[in-house]
């Protein structure tokens, strides 16, 4: 497949081969005297790519999309999948020869323990090892582990319910919600799953640094899911960077995070999901690499998340940084209504991210972009959110 790669192609439509832009950086961007050059990986790498320009890192993007935004921050490669011939085949041609060039992997590389492991082999990671993303990927051992520090979950087994109504399936391997159902859901023979008691209330997280020992909690977020897709009820829909607890709950997250990470060995920028029944958080699922969320916190810090990401898995926590006194940010996905091609004229709001490029081709129900909003009040972001996601939604069609 490397003979498809060519200096100078353009990129038309999503999930092809080529090269796309470069970045240059530039003089008056910091120096963090960390990382000059990186490789980023991952289903969608734009919220890495642009943290990287805030920290003057050159980046070579490998992901499925290359959208305007990446391109615009990084010398961008698209990939058909993530398998591992055709990311090697990527890396290579961008490091030809002997060189050991840094990867930090972000969605769609995680929960593939195998393919980290292989990469490994080629490139200098920048993130949790092989061995880690087994232990929190693995639903057995991962619940081992919360018993084991005494964190709590929702009532979980590896059996269908007899009752099944309140419960929901959860496929092992898959993000962004992509792999729950009820569970009455049909799964397949083979699967490794697990079902879990359906709590009320709103999906949260808390976005954290590690070095392995130590930890920083970031912020706290609400999540929410559309459940306009029958095939995917569950798939994430939107966040907003802040979430309604109190302090003592933000203290209990504190405790599970930093228990997790000692026992763990977690390393870097990850998020812990979870929910709150009868007033106590329960432990969802732990992400241990950089997530999207990380994009409405990442102008907080002068050299970029990204950055702070770096220095943490080399063992450096910086100070932590006041979030209070600042707007609220959130982001929405908004999935393609009908299939259609991006029109050449096309002139997007800049409150749009993950814009794709003239001519690609869109399918119903695919990720089309990203629309951003600020405010005072959870309500009022998701509002604004619902308004614009609307408004683009029917207007970028050729």
């Amino acid at each position: 497949m490397m003979e498809r790669i060519a200096v100078g192609t353009r990129f038309t439509k999503r999930g092809q081969w080529g090269w796309v832009s470069r970045y240059n950086q530039r003089p008056d961007m910091p120096d963090t005297g960390c990382v000059q050059e990186l490789i980023l990986v991952g289903l969608s790498t734009r919220v890495l790519a642009e943290s990287a320009v805030r920290g003057g890192i050159r980046t070579t993007a490998i992901d499925l999309f290359a959208d305007l935004d990446t391109r615009e921050a990084a010398h961008c490669i698209a990939v058909p999948s993530l398998l591992e011939g055709h990311l090697i085949a990527a890396i290579e041609r961008a490091f030809p020869g002997n060189s050991s060039p840094q990867l930090v992997y972000a969605s769609g590389i995680d929960t593939d323990p195998d393919l980290v492991r292989s990469l490994s082999q080629t490139v200098d990671l920048i993130g949790n090892p092989a061995g880690v993303l087994q232990t929190i990927n693995s639903p057995d051992r991962f619940f081992a582990l919360l018993d084991s520090l005494s964190i709590p979950y929702p009532e979980s087994c590896f059996h269908k319910p007899a009752n099944p109504g309140d419960w929901v399936v959860k496929l092992a391997g898959t993000q962004g919600g992509t792999g729950v159902f009820s569970a009455s859901h049909n799964i397949p023979v083979g699967a490794v799953c697990y079902y879990q008691k359906r709590l009320p209330g709103p999906s949260l997280s808390a976005l954290f640094l590690a070095n392995g020992q130590d930890a920083r909690v970031i912020g706290f977020n609400t999540q929410w899911n559309d459940r306009l897709d029958p095939l995917s009820p569950y798939r994430l829909s939107g966040i907003v960077n802040h979430a309604a607890i109190t302090y003592e709950q933000k203290k209990q997250l504190g405790e599970y995070i930093a228990k997790l990470v000692k026992s763990a060995s977690l390393v870097g920028l990850g998020t812990l999901d979870f929910m709150i029944e009868d007033g106590c958080c329960k432990v969802l699922e732990v992400n241990p690499r950089p997530s999207a969320s990380m994009a409405l916190f990442d102008e907080r810090y002068p050299a970029g998340l990204l950055n702070e990401h770096i220095r943490a898995v080399a063992g450096c926590l910086g100070p932590e940084v006041r979030q209070d006194g600042r707007a609220l940010g959130g982001f929405q996905i908004v999935y393609a209504n009908q299939t259609g091609v991006i029109g050449d004229s096309l002139v997007w709001p800049v409150w749009v991210k993950d814009r794709p490029a003239p001519g690609s081709r869109i399918s119903i129900d695919d990720p089309l972009c990203t629309v951003t909003a600020k405010g005072d009040s959870i309500v009022a972001v998701r509002e604004l959110l619902a308004k614009r996601g609307q408004l683009i939604g029917a207007s970028c069609f050729a």
